[in-house]
């Protein structure tokens, strides 16, 4: 098997998060890494290949052989997607939880877009005991929304498939709480619909005890202000 099939095999079996030991040992010679990352010089897939694979080795952390506790550095910069935000959803969920909150077009590791990324505090007390803690990375949460078309979900279902199945994966792994918004359902809708379907999204545990309170930075800015 040639380096680049190898690559390509471990590459999708790693992303069903499985590690067999005699191919990865194989990838992981000097040798084949090395042809490997000249043939990616002149490649962008070989580049994700290995981008994606140094993802789900170093955040998905299964256990490895022993003759794999030394695993290299890869730190490969994968070649960026060319995406723009979605402008509509933008808007609407700045309208939801306020500008402040929201910050656009954000690229993870390298690889993974984010249309927009919604940084709150968290409301659970026994996380956050005092007002200084509120600013710390373990009292706030980030929402990743992640806009998607009908091609990256399962046939007649919202159910995320391929790529999208695995950046949705690697972003909870980074700290990330996914909300994924099916673009295609929100087309028909009205601004009001497509309001109260994001915050269906974005907000499920709300929904689902009933409170129609929705956390906004303005808010917030509102309260210390008075």
């Amino acid at each position: 098997m040639s380096p680049t099939d190898l690559l390509k095999a471990v590459h999708y079996l790693a992303m069903l998060e499985h590690f067999p030991q005699t191919p990865l040992e194989k990838l992981l010679q000097k040798d084949t890494l090395d042809q490997l990352l000249e043939k990616g010089k002149q490649s962008d897939k070989i580049q994700r290949w290995l981008h994606t694979l140094d993802l789900c080795l170093r955040l998905d952390k299964h256990q490895l052989p022993s003759s794999l506790t030394s695993i290299p550095e890869l730190h490969i910069r994968a070649p960026a997607h060319e995406v723009t935000v979605n402008q509509e959803i933008l808007r609407a969920v700045r309208s939801i939880v306020g500008n402040d909150a929201v910050q656009d077009s954000v690229l993870e590791q390298s690889i993974y877009f984010i249309d927009c990324v919604i940084t709150l505090p968290h409301q659970a007390e026994e996380t956050c005991g005092s007002a200084e803690d509120s600013g710390s990375p373990e009292c706030t949460q980030r929402i990743a929304v992640v806009c998607a078309s009908p091609a990256s979900f399962c046939f007649g279902t919202t159910h995320p498939r391929a790529n999208l199945a695995i950046r949705l994966h690697h972003l909870e792994k980074l700290g990330y709480k996914p909300a994924l918004v099916p673009v295609l359902e929100l087309n028909s809708k009205t601004e009001e619909e497509k309001i109260k379907m994001l915050q269906k999204l974005i907000f499920p545990a709300q929904e689902s005890t009933g409170t129609q309170e929705i956390p906004t930075v303005q808010k917030q800015s509102e309260i210390h202000c008075s």
